[in-house]
């Protein structure tokens, strides 16, 4: 097949130069070019079925690497999970002990003693409210971290599930082509017999169209995938504010402390005498 396509070339580049340096060939330009535009469609037609096959093998077997670089992609998701994972717990864990000592400490300033003997520490009354409202801020922070940081958590679990998706529909995009491949050698081959058998016998390739078709649909989508998976990679973080502690009583420090192990802090914070922050 390559020597008629390198004959045919050769014919070509001749017949042109006869065409450009002879009347005759001046006359008879058009009709050349216009043989010349058909004989690119004459070779693509000429390839045979089995050299369709063989193409299409080959293109379903770069698959392959395309189901590399998702797996390696997969994993790289799946340890930056894993570590924000174990921040997530560590701070979880965190965030019981800090609640345990707010508690702890307000029950013991609530006794009205002067001294309070907390953690094998021994406080003076307005040292052990400082204490207690350094706790409360601490146990505030870490609540808002820990939500961003759970958040950011399941965003990222949510992307492994898409990933292992996308490498389990490309795997079963693969095997139908395959599949597909092995029903048309199965098909070329009943039809080849029958040519020889008869040699008017007709070969469609209808069939051998439609899976170049599926293939180049296929390297698309595949694109596509690993495009949405690099747009969904970026993430922001909530910021974290750190509250000002005022000056209080130990009562407002208490109802505080007590107020933020429930979760409703914003509403405890007293300012001159019984009026909560920001309400004149």
């Amino acid at each position: 097949m390559l020597k008629k396509l390198v004959i045919v070339a050769a014919a070509v580049v001749v017949g042109l130069g006869i065409i450009r340096f002879t009347k005759v060939g001046r006359e008879c330009g058009g009709l050349a070019e216009l043989w010349w535009s058909k004989s690119g469609d004459w070779a693509k037609n000429s390839i045979s079925p089995e050299t369709r096959i063989e193409q299409l093998e080959m293109e379903i077997g770069k698959i392959n690497r395309d189901i590399r670089a998702a797996i390696n992609k997969r994993a790289d998701l799946k340890a930056d999970y894993v570590m924000l994972k174990d921040e997530v717990d560590v701070l979880k864990a965190k965030q019981e002990q800090r609640k345990k000592d707010l508690l702890v400490l307000a029950d013991l300033l609530e006794q009205g003693s002067n001294q309070v003997v907390f953690q094998g520490y021994t406080y003076v009354a307005k040292t052990a409210q400082q204490k207690l409202d350094g706790l409360k801020s601490a146990f505030e922070t870490g609540e808002q971290s820990l939500k961003a940081k759970s958040n950011l958590l399941a965003a990222r679990e949510e992307r492994l599930v898409l990933a292992e998706r996308q490498i389990l529909k490309i795997q079963q995009k693969q095997t139908e082509l395959t599949q597909l491949v092995d029903q048309m050698k199965t098909q070329l081959a009943n039809i080849r017999m029958k040519q020889m058998e008869n040699n008017t016998a007709d070969f469609d390739e209808s069939q051998v169209s439609k899976c170049v078709t599926l293939q180049q649909d296929l390297k698309r989508m595949l694109l596509k995938e690993e495009a949405l998976a690099e747009e969904k990679a970026r993430f922001l973080g909530t910021p974290v504010t750190v509250p000002v502690r005022d000056e209080s009583s130990i009562a407002d420090s208490i109802k505080a402390a007590r107020a933020a192990v429930a979760g409703d802090s914003t509403k405890t914070t007293v300012v001159d005498g019984n009026k909560p922050a920001g309400i004149k």
